[in-house]
């Protein structure tokens, strides 16, 4: 028995540790597909201001502005077409920038502008737009207190960079570095990923006197070093065959494989409520249809969110996708607490009720595995003699389908079950609505939808295949553990459930407030 039942414990470490532990596989724009990164270079002089701008576009803010730029509509972004929107961008950027010496503001004017596609995700592209900017002072005598601020698109996420050197004059007191931690927007710090950089203004005390000369960043014309996309071979590989207008029926359902794929692999990486799945499924002795349930739910409502995202940003260019993924995240992270809380309050009630004698222990249970016939060893030890042929005179039926009136309920109903799957779902993934707007971007929006599709069978394959292993696990364990210690560790366990749920909760309501 003893060792049934270290057997059971280790499926369950393992598939837990399967469902939270394993690292993600892929990624695409090092911050994310939907920044909007920002530098500001400032070099000041005696009688002038000049600002290196440089704006760099992930994927999908670059999809949102190519019908801006492309004004005759032909998918094909002319010099011309470049040149008009770089100048009025720049413009309009300007307008946003406030720099004041000694309180007195300086106007900010464009001194040349160049605009740059680069590869991206899926196909698409991502936006590199430098402007040279300047602006009249004097600091030619005296401590002059310079100021600036950023305040362009304030909520957009993303990398916010600012530095200043002084060119004849010597900067004190600067809240500013002299040199680009990312090197105006080409290469990211790789510690600075999770935690990017978000400076919007800038302080300095200018004296005059100082080198005539500082170190010049790249040119406007430079090409910029490749950014780091970080992506795995799969990955790159599927999100290219996206935007390839040479598309076959066999490369098609090569790709179609291949998204089921790296959905069934994303499904294993922490999110989407696995966690409180998990806890759920073997704290409260979850039947196997409860796992098929969760999971089912989980892709479904992911894979919609995919596609409903995906018509709003192809229907509307000023739509922030960003600033909706605090708020389902939030909302995510209140479902979970709500639920957690559900739990805890059912599992103190039934525990109290067990202790003053009104139902059986939590460890007494015939689940859904029992009637489903999947090993009918019950967990008590009697025998029914009916061997003999005479009618028994006992004032009780034996009767074997157990139908305890005491026997514990099912922790969660049917809709309790969907919301929690619903939760889990709730938040898509940025690198399928890169997909799907890459096939929407050639034509192809219907090739597109069906690899969201495919991605989604993935998930639901994983979570699934999860939920049913961690059912049977927990039923496994349920009907060997006979043990005083281990009936004790069954009797707390929906408690601990109900607090895993809860604090799962208030973790994802924590990073959605971080997001904010």
């Amino acid at each position: 028995m003893k060792r049934v039942v270290r057997r059971a414990v280790f499926v369950v470490a393992l598939a837990l540790g399967v469902l939270v532990i394993i690292p993600a596989v892929a990624g695409a724009h090092p911050l994310g597909n939907f920044t909007v990164n920002r530098y500001a270079g400032l070099r000041v002089g005696n009688k002038a201001v000049s600002i290196d701008y440089v704006v760099d576009m992930a994927e999908i803010p670059t999809f949102q502005a190519r019908p801006t730029i492309d004004r005759d509509g032909n998918d094909v972004i002319s010099p011309a077409e470049g040149s008009r929107y770089a100048a009025g961008a720049c413009t309009k950027i300007t307008r946003q920038l406030d720099l004041a010496i000694d309180g007195t503001r300086a106007a900010v004017s464009v001194h040349d502008h160049g605009l740059q596609f680069l590869p991206g995700q899926a196909g698409l592209s991502t936006l590199r737009l430098e402007c040279q900017l300047g602006a009249t002072v004097d600091a030619r005598s005296g401590d002059h207190a310079l100021t600036f601020r950023d305040r362009n698109e304030s909520n957009r996420i993303g990398w916010r960079e600012i530095t200043a050197v002084g060119v004849g004059t010597t900067l004190r007191h600067s809240t500013a570095p002299t040199r680009s931690l990312s090197h105006r927007l080409t290469v990211y710090p790789q510690d600075r990923l999770q935690s990017p950089l978000n400076q919007r203004s800038a302080t300095a005390t200018v004296q005059p006197g100082g080198a005539a000369t500082s170190p010049l960043n790249e040119s406007l014309r430079s090409s910029p070093n490749p950014v780091a996309r970080g992506f795995d071979g799969l990955t790159n590989w599927f999100t290219s065959v996206v935007g390839r207008h040479d598309l076959t029926l066999g490369l098609a359902l090569i790709a179609l494989a291949v998204g089921i794929l790296l959905g069934a692999l994303h499904a294993v990486v922490p999110g989407h409520g696995k966690t409180v799945m998990a806890a759920y499924l073997v704290g409260e002795r979850g039947a196997m249809r409860d796992g098929l349930l969760i999971g089912l739910t989980v892709a479904a409502t992911h894979t919609a969110g995919v596609l409903l995202l995906g018509l709003f940003l192809t229907a509307s260019q000023a739509f922030a996708p960003e600033s909706v993924y605090p708020w389902l995240t939030a909302i995510s992270g209140v479902t979970f607490a709500a639920l957690g809380v559900s739990l805890l309050v059912r599992a103190v009630r039934r525990r109290r009720q067990y202790r003053a004698g009104f139902l059986a222990p939590p460890w007494h249970h015939h689940g859904a595995f029992d009637r489903l016939g999947d090993d009918q060893d019950h967990g008590h030890d009697h025998d029914h003699g009916h061997g003999h042929g005479h009618d028994h005179g006992h004032d009780h039926d034996h009767d074997h389908d157990h139908d305890h009136d005491d026997a514990p309920r099912p922790a969660m109903s049917r809709r309790e079950l969907v919301t929690l799957g619903v939760a889990g779902g709730l938040v898509p993934t940025p690198s399928a609505i890169v997909v799907l707007l890459g096939a929407t971007a050639i034509g192809r929006a219907w090739f597109g939808a069906l690899l969201v599709v495919a991605y989604g069978i993935g998930m639901a394959f994983t979570l699934v295949a999860a939920g049913l292993l961690l059912a049977w696990a927990r039923h496994r364990f349920d009907l060997r553990a006979k043990g005083e210690r281990l009936m004790r560790w069954a009797a707390v366990l929906p408690i601990a459930t109900a607090c895993v749920v809860t604090a799962s909760g208030v973790v994802i309501i924590a990073r959605a407030a971080a997001l904010a």
